[in-house]
């Protein structure tokens, strides 16, 4: 599968992704402070498999919302959950469009291994945004692509 993903198209640039959690499974990278705010303990990221994304933030922000239903929270998901929306910088990233199950979410894959620095972390206003409105814990992080 690798030797695969290596003949993909290498892409850089910006890609978007959606990830939700509850406060005892946040990525170790992560603390939640005592008035709920996520805080970075730890600024590099290293994912150890492959991780797709998107070049467009909205389907980004649809896969957050649709990842909170999954948190077993049940009713308490929009006031409970927490929504990271990563912003990546990618360097070698492999453009996955071509395999998709749907060609309009513009994937792109950063292969095992890609380690990532975390740049900046803050909370997320999420009016006008559809697939996020009624979250009270959204965060948006960015991050660059070092390896």
């Amino acid at each position: 599968a690798m030797q695969g993903l290596n003949k993909l198209p290498v892409v850089a640039g910006t890609t978007f992704r959606g990830e939700a959690y509850r406060t005892d499974n946040l990525p170790k990278e992560f603390a939640v402070d005592k008035k709920g705010r996520i805080i970075v303990r730890n600024t590099t990221v290293k994912r150890l498999s492959l991780v797709s994304a998107s070049t467009e933030r909205e389907t980004a922000e649809s896969f957050a919302g649709l990842a909170a239903g999954d948190l077993k929270l049940g009713s308490e998901a929009r006031s409970k959950g927490y929504l990271l929306l990563w912003e990546f910088t990618v360097t070698n990233g492999r453009n996955l469009e071509a395999l998709s199950a749907s060609g309009n979410e513009k994937e792109i894959a950063t292969l095992p291994g890609a380690e990532f620095k975390i740049v900046s972390l803050k909370a997320m206003d999420v009016q006008g945004h559809p697939f996020l409105n009624g979250y009270q814990h959204v965060f948006a992080v960015k991050a660059v692509q070092v390896k």
